[in-house]
């Protein structure tokens, strides 16, 4: 339990963080695990049309420091 206002503010603050970048990390692995599970099954069309999102995915999880 926090001691103090401001390490009660941190505690929702951080679960507040923690959440978002489960959802993030969730949804890039995803996007990661459909691509390759598309590139193993040898359907190279669906690889290249779900690639551009995995990128897309997977940069956006970097530049929020996921």
């Amino acid at each position: 339990m926090p001691n103090s206002k401001s390490a009660a503010k941190r505690m929702r603050q951080n679960e507040t963080r923690r959440v978002r970048n489960r959802l993030i990390a969730t949804t890039t692995r995803t996007a990661v695990k459909k691509v390759r599970t598309a590139l193993e099954s040898g359907d190279v069309d669906a690889a290249k049309a779900l690639l551009p999102s995995a990128v897309r995915s997977l940069q956006r999880a970097a530049n929020k420091g996921v």
